[in-house]
């Protein structure tokens, strides 16, 4: 590699840690890495605990290493479909390709720049794994390998695209995504049928079974060995084939006689200026490049007073970029098949527990969805100048940001209940069902509620860069814990005081009491937010 990029490389990592040690010197900065702090000494604690709890029951190879081959898999597929030219800042855009530089340094310096910051994102899912792995230590080579590989295969593929597409007619390249489309929605349809013939979980196990998903986790193999290793002589051996691999797949990346640099100056352009409009309050991911119709009409929320307007607008903005669904819609997938798939297929539960499924979902689906889906302040921090000018209460500001995000998350978690209901061929205790039911709107609006909070306290940037969303796992994982803490309180408050109402007038005093409790969770995390809208500093607390 050229000499100067080995310093630029040096130089980004200073960087780094110069601003870090910044941060530090802020109370702001010292709270949030002691609190960092904090969260890995936690999660470390919690897996230790759990492995002393399980009472040393070894888990087996086989179903460790098809469990991570599969997960491996899900990640991959919205990474591969993703995939673009490589991203570079508009700094190392105007500096590095006028200079002298071969295509193949350049997408080196990429490859290394970003790559690091992979394997520390790695680290943090990593211990977040180690429970379920067979031998604990092995989940955080395996989990940063992975994590690094899949950034490798994301630029080889986007390299891949490249090269076919320039060599596609404009007929054809237009009809891939349609049909792409149809594809899935068939292979859907056939799963439903097969579902309702054999059940569920023999549907789910098929599936997983056939021979198209068998080859297309085989990539994944060298990583799941490595997770899945029962020695540490098998842990040494798999990390050396992973490494391998990571290697193989960055040569042949290297190696692809595609002169990426023109479409990288186009698409990078464009998502910094994405990054651009997010940091100007504009939406981000959520704004419209190009002018849309508007097919569906936008209602009124007469119902939320004056805090109307403010919900009217974000479901005007959201509209016209709906992409930002898509990352909500992948969430929603995911949690349904860890909560409700993947234990019929492991066996792991009975086909007469369904219910609780269900309320363990309308509590999974909102506290993960919500860290991806930011139609509230997060999007519009810069926009807090001009709300405060308006003659609205804090509170009515509060509940106007929050309430068509709060709304859209518990349509979705609803959906996916009636989704499981109808798909899993199992029977559903009743109260179950409505309890699951009757949190998906409460749980839905703490969530997001608890989510705009911390972020006004701790502002932080979640974008899309060149590093990935990955980058910031160490970010969200945090936030998760915080918001998982205090919904446990709530539940711990709701469930007592359940208790206390069912003494007093049966089931109709337990319910009472614990609906009682959620509406002032609800209110007092409304009341939160609003103290940390009121509070937030626009000059010292705006995230870069």
């Amino acid at each position: 590699m050229n000499a100067g990029l080995r310093y630029l490389l040096w130089a980004g990592i200073r960087g780094v840690m110069r601003r870090a040690g910044r941060r530090m010197r802020t109370f702001r900065g010292f709270v949030s890495a002691i609190i960092g702090l904090l969260f890995f000494v936690f999660v470390v604690a919690s897996q230790l605990m759990a492995l002393q709890a399980s009472g040393g029951v070894a888990r087996q190879h086989d179903p460790v290493m098809q469990g991570f081959s599969l997960a491996l898999l899900l990640f991959m597929i919205p990474a591969l479909v993703a995939a673009d030219a490589p991203f570079y800042w508009p700094q190392e855009v105007q500096f590095l390709f006028p200079a002298p530089l071969r295509r193949r340094e350049l997408l080196l310096y990429a490859l290394v720049s970003r790559g690091w910051v992979q394997l520390f994102s790695g680290i943090w899912l990593g211990l977040v794994g180690m429970r379920m792995a067979v031998r604990p230590a092995a989940a955080i080579p395996a989990v940063m390998l992975a994590v690094l590989w899949l950034f490798v295969l994301t630029q080889l593929a986007g390299l891949l695209k490249l090269a076919v597409g320039d060599r596609l007619p404009p007929t054809v390249a237009r009809a891939v995504r349609p049909a792409l489309y149809a594809g899935i929605a068939v292979a859907g349809w056939l799963f439903y049928r097969e579902a309702q013939e054999v059940g569920f979980g023999m549907a789910l196990g098929d599936l997983i079974a056939s021979r198209g998903v068998q080859l297309a986790m085989l990539p994944a193999r060298p990583f799941a060995e490595t997770y899945a290793a029962e020695t540490a002589g098998a842990v040494l051996a798999w990390s050396a084939a992973s490494v391998a691999l990571v290697m193989a797949t960055a040569g042949a990346a290297l190696l692809m006689r595609v002169d990426f640099r023109e479409r990288s100056l186009v698409s990078s352009a464009r998502r910094f200026e994405r990054i651009r409009r997010m940091r100007r309050g504009r939406g981000g991911l959520a704004s419209a490049a190009v002018p849309r119709n508007r097919w569906l009409p936008v209602p009124s929320f007469a119902f939320l007073g004056a805090a109307a307007p403010i919900a009217r607008r974000q479901a005007y903005e959201l509209g016209r970029g709906l992409q930002t669904l898509g990352a909500l819609a992948f969430m929603a997938g995911m949690a349904f098949f860890y909560v409700i798939g993947l234990p019929r297929w492991l066996g792991s539960e009975g086909s007469g527990e369904l219910g609780t499924s269900l309320v363990v979902l309308a509590v999974a689906f909102p506290l993960f969805g919500t860290g991806s889906f930011s139609v509230d302040f997060r999007r519009d921090v810069e926009r807090i100048g001009y709300l405060r000018s308006l003659p609205l209460r804090p509170v009515t500001v509060a509940v106007g940001e929050v309430f068509v995000a709060a709304a859209i998350i518990a349509l979705v978690n609803l959906l996916l209940l009636g989704i499981a209901v109808w798909m899993v061929d199992a029977p559903v205790e009743p109260r179950m069902g409505l309890l699951a039911a009757a949190v998906a709107l409460p749980v839905a609006w703490l969530a997001v509620t608890l989510e705009n909070w911390l972020f006004l306290l701790f502002p932080t940037r979640m974008q899309a860069d060149g590093g990935q969303q990955s980058a910031f796992v160490g970010k969200q994982l945090i936030k998760l814990f915080f918001k998982l803490v205090l919904l446990g309180i709530v539940v711990v408050a709701a469930g007592l005081m359940g208790m206390a109402g069912g003494w007093v007038a049966d089931t109709a005093g337990a319910a009472a009491g614990a609906v009682i409790v959620v509406a002032l969770a609800c209110w007092g995390a409304t009341l939160l937010l609003a103290r940390a809208y009121q509070s937030f500093d626009l000059t010292v607390d705006t995230p870069a």
